[in-house]
């Protein structure tokens, strides 16, 4: 995975006490985007909260730690 740089969403919740509208719906787009990538290739993700997000240095949010995603089974 890329070094990012940007920390993660729990530090810039506490720092910054939260976030403007339009911040908070780029970040879940790029959440949404994210887990909705892995639906796609057939993993359910299962650890959602703020310190698994990232962010990059333009702002951008990503999706770590894996440990307890699951690949589900075609029938």
């Amino acid at each position: 995975m890329d070094f990012l740089e940007g920390g993660d969403l729990f530090t810039h919740i506490r720092k910054n006490k939260g976030f403007s509208e339009k911040q908070s719906k780029f970040i879940v787009a790029c959440v949404v985007l994210g887990i909705g990538h892995l639906h796609n290739q057939g993993y359910v993700y299962r650890d959602l909260k703020p310190e698994n997000l990232l962010f990059d240095n333009k702002g951008y949010a990503y999706v770590t730690d894996f440990g307890l995603a699951k690949k589900l089974q075609e029938k």
